[in-house]
């Protein structure tokens, strides 16, 4: 019972190859869902495939043009491009959508203020070095010369040039269901997975009406806000609970 309880309550939960969840205490698994943000994570090995944790990889983006006129360094299967699509074609947990993550996204992976500041029990082979140069994570995110990142040894961002090589963590999201009427939104205004448990708002598919989830504290008032009326209230008067919705936003 206890250890059902566990699964039930963790955060991280692992997927094995073709996204079936597996126990906590699994010893080899694929990826990583993160049950508040929805987001599913590539796991690494050391096993000298694609998903070696030792692999470097310059950062390069074909459709992106402003880094000082390009998209980056194109260096052939060591390049994040490559290795995006190498992942894609596996289909990685039964998914094709693999990206590299934002930086916010890398940083909602930082759960500590104390080494390691990651779950390294979800998340081994984890490069954060207490010496030395400290290693980085490449983002999607870029500028006019370079691209930045985070370091998982102290969950800090970083920006510089494509040319130098830095590790990398894919993230993918899973397909949002469509028999759900209602659908969760984070406070950027992102959709997310019915089985996220933090979530901003709730999104009616039915009447196009955006509700705000009371439990959130953290929402962020950047929509048109205003007072249902009766007829939007009696709409949702069957609603589920897993969505917690009483508020309204047009």
């Amino acid at each position: 019972k206890s250890i059902e309880l566990l699964l039930t309550t963790a955060r991280f939960i692992k997927l094995c190859n073709t996204g079936k969840e597996l126990s906590s205490t699994a010893t080899e698994w694929s990826c990583v869902k993160d049950k508040d943000t929805g987001l599913i994570w590539e796991s690494k090995t050391e096993d000298g495939t694609i998903h070696d944790a030792n692999n470097v990889y310059t950062w390069y983006n074909p459709t992106v043009t402003s880094i000082n006129g390009g998209g980056g360094i194109d260096n052939g299967d060591a390049d994040t491009d490559s290795f995006i699509t190498n992942v894609k074609l596996e289909n990685l947990c039964g998914l094709n959508s693999w990206r590299l993550p934002t930086v916010e996204e890398l940083k909602s992976l930082v759960i500590s203020e104390d080494r390691p500041v990651y779950d390294e029990n979800y998340f081994p082979f984890t490069k954060a070095p207490n010496g030395g140069t400290p290693a980085g994570y490449w983002s999607s995110e870029f500028y006019t010369s370079g691209a930045k990142g985070i370091f998982f040894v102290h969950g800090l961002d970083f920006s510089h040039g494509t040319v130098f090589p830095e590790y990398t963590r894919l993230v993918s999201e899973e397909a949002l269901d469509p028999n759900n009427r209602f659908v969760k939104i984070d406070k950027t205004g992102k959709k997310l997975k019915s089985t996220a448990t933090n979530w901003s708002f709730v999104y009616d598919t039915e009447t196009k009406i955006l509700w705000e989830n009371k439990i959130n504290k953290d929402n962020v008032a950047q929509f048109n806000s205003s007072m249902p009326n009766y007829s939007d209230l009696e709409k949702i008067h069957d609603y589920d609970n897993d969505y917690s919705v009483n508020d309204v936003s047009q």
